[in-house]
């Protein structure tokens, strides 16, 4: 009888790979890891490298040869000054209804108040007496 390979299907199990392979352990700082972003991107750049993609000569000493370039941003910060938000305080909104002459102004003024998300209910209550 011939010795099977694999389970109980004919030709089942893992096939034979042309090219042997072996397995290697690396240890590695936490620090290094998140430089490239997780472990999987990591082993994606040590296979690169492995195969030959990115190495210009391996007999020269490593602080001779020249570093990539690193990857560029897709965003930028925008470091100026802003406000905190865009509401009008409560005293310029009673200035403003005090100003007011006519009613279309004020059913005009009302509409704005009351789609200012910034003020509470209360406080549109305020400014409403006052």
């Amino acid at each position: 009888m011939e010795p099977k390979r694999g389970g109980k299907r004919e030709g089942a199990g893992r096939k034979p790979s042309g090219v042997e392979k072996k397995t290697i352990s690396i240890y590695v700082e936490k620090g290094a890891i998140y430089k490239f972003g997780n472990e999987d991107k990591l082993k994606e750049k040590l296979y690169d490298f492995v195969s030959g993609y990115g190495v210009q000569d391996l007999n020269k000493p490593t602080n001779v040869m020249q570093p990539q370039e690193q990857p560029q941003t897709n965003f930028s910060i925008d470091t100026t000054s802003k406000p905190l938000s865009p509401r009008k305080p409560m005293l310029e909104w009673i200035a403003e209804k005090k100003a007011l002459e006519t009613e279309d102004q004020y059913e005009k003024w009302l509409k704005l108040l009351e789609a200012d998300d910034w003020l509470t209910d209360g406080q549109k209550a305020v400014i409403r007496k006052s």
